[in-house]
């Protein structure tokens, strides 16, 4: 191949490859835009909830009564000071014999 030649086939090529490199430089900017980015975010979360959800209802179908028994913990430790007051006044009466006098 003569130099001329070469020369012609490397400017070709040169011209091909800024054509593919310009266009993944467009395809790369529409990418990274932010009403795209923003978009994807909120297409990202919106696919982890749902995927926590499932993650969920699938352990509470293949442990029902370990969920109940979490869930109680839950609820009793969320009232544990009504509960404790509440145990505390009955004691309290108990030791008292307020009972007694509580029919009349």
């Amino acid at each position: 191949m003569k130099r001329g030649d070469a020369y012609r086939a490397a400017v070709e090529e040169a011209r091909i490859r800024r054509g593919l490199f310009l266009d993944s430089l467009s395809q790369t900017r529409a990418r990274i835009a932010p009403g795209r980015l923003g978009d994807d975010l909120k297409g990202a979360i919106v696919q982890k909830v749902q995927d926590a959800g499932t993650g969920v209802v699938n352990a509470v179908r293949d442990r029902p009564w370990a969920t109940a028994a979490g869930a109680t913990a839950f609820v009793a430790y969320l009232a544990r000071r009504p509960i404790g007051s509440l145990l505390h006044r009955l004691y309290v009466r108990a030791r008292t014999g307020e009972w007694e006098n509580d029919n009349g």
